[in-house]
């Protein structure tokens, strides 16, 4: 079983190849506070579609750098 860390780590690693580096994904991270994250728990969404989420913002901030 992966724990948050690791998904965070695998979310980093990800977002950082679409953005071209660690700062960058990080940067995006810090974005979704984690009352932010809750906040769309809450709402319905699985942490799965939120991951997608934050990549595809990544994706669109990669594509105007």
């Amino acid at each position: 079983m992966r724990s948050c860390e690791d998904d965070f780590r695998i979310t980093v690693e990800r977002l950082a190849k679409l953005v071209g580096s660690t700062f960058r994904a990080h940067t995006v991270l810090a974005v979704l506070r984690g009352e932010h994250i809750e906040f769309l728990l809450a709402q319905g969404m699985t942490d799965g579609e939120i991951r997608a989420g934050v990549i595809s913002l990544a994706d669109t901030l990669a594509a105007e750098v």
